[in-house]
């Protein structure tokens, strides 16, 4: 079986779109911000909701390395989140995982979008592919593992 090698920005975009449409159970995220997912558009939007929405399982977790453009700029994310609260969780990861620059989107357990690098747009896409997508999330098990802090749908202050 080949897999597709993505080189543009365009490309990523529909295998985004692809992914998200494919999702039934589980999306798991590890990624800079978040910014080049573009949660935000409203048919990932939709796509996310229907899939926190399509049973008591469903679930979403998202891991960024820096969580400020997201609290910025993505404010029906974090209106989901408040939401969602029980199915979404989106984690800042520790310092010490900076440096890490893979991206990974993995769907179900079944398909992922793998970056390798997060500012190029050099990636994998697998579709059907749960023996592949282990070593992946083997790979986001043990970012998880790390820790973080959790993300609140508000900025608390005086």
């Amino acid at each position: 079986m080949s897999i597709p090698l993505i080189t543009d920005w365009s490309a990523g975009d529909v295998a985004i779109d692809q992914l998200l449409a494919l999702a039934t159970r589980s999306l798991l995220v590890f990624d800079r911000d978040l910014s080049r997912l573009a949660f935000e558009r409203p048919q990932r939007m939709a796509e996310l909701v229907r899939l926190l929405r399509s049973g008591t399982q469903a679930r979403a977790e998202l891991i960024v390395q820096d969580a400020g453009p997201l609290q910025r700029t993505q404010p029906r994310l974090l209106a989901l989140l408040s939401r969602e609260s029980q199915r979404l969780s989106i984690i800042e990861a520790p310092a010490h995982l900076t440096g890490v620059a893979e991206s990974l989107l993995i769907v179900d357990g079944r398909h992922a979008l793998l970056r390798f690098h997060r500012d190029q747009p050099r990636a994998r896409l697998l579709l059907d592919a749960p023996q592949d997508c282990a070593r992946w999330l083997q790979r986001f098990a043990e970012i998880r593992g790390e820790g973080g802090t959790p993300l609140g749908a508000t900025t608390l202050g005086l």
